[in-house]
Parts: C-alpha cells; sequence; structure tokens
C-alpha cells in the first residue's frame, strides 16, 4: 500500500511524500536505461511475502508497486528459485566468515572449539539478525515494518557497506556513482554495525 504521508529530506530538498520520492527513483531508473515492468499488484505481493515467509520493508514494497525492475542483476520477484538463492545469501556468506575463523561476535560468548558445534551456534545466533531482501546482486533492504528510509546494503559474507542512506539515493548512487554519506542512515541491528567496521571483539 503506498502511503501517501510517508517522506524524506533528500539533498536538502524539501521534505517530499512518499509517492514523490518513489515516483523519483522510478524516473531516475528510466534516465539510466532501466527497463521496468509495471509494478506488483497487492495479490503479488502478498503471495510473495506468503511463499517466502517475510514482510518488505514499506519503501520496498512501495517501489515494487510502482515498477519492477527487469535488467540484469536486479531481482526478479517472478523466478522463485533465484529469490531463495538470494534470500538465504547474507546469512550463508557469515557463516563463509565463521567457518573459516574470521568472524565470531564477543557477544555471542565464546567460540565452541568444535567447528560443527561453532556453526551450529551462529546458525541460533543469526536467527534474530534481522532478515536482508535482494534488490539488486549484492545490494539490499532489511525486511519487515520499519521506518520510512531504511537504508539499502552492499552485502558479501561479512564485507558489508551502506550503498544508500534510502531507496532513491541507493538509485542514484548504483546509477550516478556519487559520494557515500551516511549522516540520515536509519540503524539497522547487526548490519549497520558491520557498515560501521565494528570488530568482532566488538559485536
Amino acid at each position: 500500500m503506498i502511503r501517501k504521508e510517508d517522506d524524506l529530506l533528500v539533498n536538502g530538498e524539501r521534505r517530499r511524500t512518499g509517492d514523490e520520492v518513489m515516483a523519483a527513483a522510478v524516473a531516475l531508473l528510466r534516465k539510466g536505461g532501466i527497463a521496468l515492468h509495471p509494478g506488483l499488484s497487492d495479490a503479488e505481493v502478498n503471495e510473495i511475502e506468503l511463499r517466502f515467509d517475510f514482510r518488505f520493508n514499506p519503501d520496498h514494497r512501495q517501489f515494487l508497486q510502482l515498477a519492477v525492475p527487469i535488467a540484469p542483476g536486479w531481482a526478479d520477484w517472478r523466478d522463485e528459485d533465484e529469490i531463495r538463492k538470494s534470500l538465504h545469501a547474507p546469512i550463508e556468506g557469515v557463516l563463509f566468515d565463521v567457518q573459516n575463523g574470521a568472524f565470531w561476535p564477543a557477544s555471542w560468548g565464546d567460540r565452541p572449539v568444535d567447528l560443527g558445534r561453532a556453526l551450529a551456534t551462529a546458525e541460533v545466533r543469526l536467527t534474530s539478525v534481522p532478515q536482508l531482501i535482494p534488490v539488486r546482486g549484492h545490494r539490499y533492504m532489511v525486511a519487515g515494518d520499519h521506518n520510512v528510509g531504511t537504508p539499502v546494503f552492499s552485502v558479501h559474507q561479512t564485507d558489508d557497506i551502506v550503498y544508500g542512506d534510502n531507496f532513491l539515493d541507493y538509485v542514484s548512487r548504483e546509477l550516478f556513482g556519487g559520494e557515500l554519506s551516511r549522516s540520515c542512515a536509519t540503524k539497522v541491528p547487526f548490519w549497520s554495525q558491520l557498515a560501521d567496521g565494528l570488530e568482532s571483539s566488538e559485536m
């Protein structure tokens, strides 16, 4: 559902409604030559959320109901196998770094000596981490009912950066480059800690 009361402050401009912000993102995608299909219907969004057992955050849902990018790399919500693989990738990447001994947050307690037990413990711990939903390639948005303006992360194993303070900022950077600004980025548990460069001992 598109919520007309939502707004963002983008590049010092006046505060704009959620409709205007997402329309601006769609316009940037067209300017960048990204092919777009018509947006998902309410029924399609609900079916996707039921099939994959998550909820889009309001920004992500609003965008996908306006337009669906069909260019290479963009999440194809009509390809179930691709989406399942993309949904599992962030956690599998973290587990890869756990397996190779490079990652173990202090908040998880002492790391078991046995690798199997360490991986099992990590899997349990990671069930409480906010789920990431694919946008394009390694770019993800957090799932769930968050405030408007959630960041877009670029995640590869535990190498994580904020690739946009919000969806419009992300599209601008993805297509046209520019400096990364995290001054207004909403903090997301775990993923923002990685993006802030915290060491395992600090998490």
